[in-house]
């Protein structure tokens, strides 16, 4: 794989941020098609539609960002896919959080709400990814 020593990080990569970039703008669009069907077309609550969209683009995330962004081709790890659900629960959290207060304190429209947490929660996802999640022991 490398030649780096047992325990360092792989160092900042552009390739690597547009790759994550192009997953992203993949699990943003599964994301968002899917709460605006779950949310308008079908009117669920914005809650449950926020947890069935954001579960599936965080399972396309999974997979892309393995194999494609950090290219980790080692068979499955259990600790890759639990740091990553732990980094997904609290990225859902945020988000949620986000949702409500744009929503409910500044009264934007759930979909503005929903466009703006995506943005926020980008960050926090690519940290968590590429240093904590998907590193190699």
């Amino acid at each position: 794989m490398t030649d780096r020593p047992h325990g360092t990080r792989a160092p900042f990569s552009t390739v690597q941020l547009v790759k994550f970039g192009a997953v992203g703008a993949s699990n943003t669009l599964v994301d968002l098609l899917l709460f605006i069907l779950f949310y308008n077309g079908l009117h669920f609550n914005y809650i449950w539609a926020h947890v069935i969209s954001y579960s599936c683009g965080t399972i396309n995330s999974f997979i892309w960002n393995k194999y494609f962004t950090f290219e980790r081709r080692s068979t499955f790890q259990g600790r890759e896919l639990y740091r990553f659900i732990l980094l997904n629960v609290c990225s859902f959290l945020l988000s949620l959080a986000f949702i409500y207060g744009f929503n409910h304190f500044l009264k934007l429209p759930v979909i503005i709400s929903k466009l703006t947490s995506i943005v926020l929660t980008v960050v926090v996802n690519y940290v968590g990814s590429k240093y904590w999640c998907f590193v190699e022991k």
